[in-house]
């Protein structure tokens, strides 16, 4: 017990001091947040347990039942029902809630796909640390471009998770003549995930 309370208080100590030297810092206002994210970032925490955030942009908005959706559903219902050891599996989707693009929770859709209320949960902004997972097994084209464009991906990677894109097929590259051009943005989110 006496080690666990040394062990505590030195964590509460070194932060104490990092905090008093930040305390201290000059910037501007944006500078200023910026930093706060960085030491946020920076934390460790004891109890976090590592996330594995499944992306259901697609499926969450439109979901006809059928192809990638149903992939997609499997994929999250094996994760959450045997998440890999040490983590927690959480579908997540992308939002420009508050005008600025970010991932966020799909609480309300897990709880209403599971057949309860969607009323239960709230759907938060999702939070990356520290060997964190994000796969993006849904197809969301335009939104990974504008994700991109905004930094999601770089704020996700500066939060210490990996990202990972599941591709389904490449059929619309080897046999474009088979597809309509462009109506899915393919090549579009190929190129977004290529640079994310």
């Amino acid at each position: 017990m006496q080690a666990l309370d040394a062990a505590y208080s030195s964590l509460a100590l070194e932060r104490q001091g990092r905090l008093d030297r930040l305390s201290k810092v000059d910037g501007t206002p944006t500078s200023l947040v910026e930093l706060a994210k960085a030491v946020v970032r920076a934390q460790p925490s004891l109890f976090r347990q590592k996330q594995w955030l499944i992306d259901v942009s697609g499926t969450c908005r439109s979901d006809p039942k059928t192809g990638i959706q149903r992939v997609v559903r499997a994929l999250v219902w094996e994760l959450i029902r045997n998440p890999p050891s040490g983590s927690r599996a959480e579908p997540v989707y992308l939002s420009d809630k508050g005008g600025r693009w970010h991932y966020r929770y799909a609480r309300a859709w897990t709880l209403e796909s599971l057949g309860y209320s969607k009323d239960a949960l709230v759907d938060s902004p999702a939070e990356f640390g520290q060997g964190d997972v994000l796969l993006i097994a849904d197809f969301i084209s335009e939104l990974a471009s504008r994700a991109l464009d905004s930094g999601v991906y770089e704020d996700a990677k500066l939060g210490g998770a990996s990202i990972h894109f599941l591709v389904y097929d490449l059929l619309p590259l080897s046999m474009p003549h088979c597809f309509p051009p462009n109506q899915f943005g393919y090549t579009q989110w190929l190129d977004s995930l290529s640079r994310g």
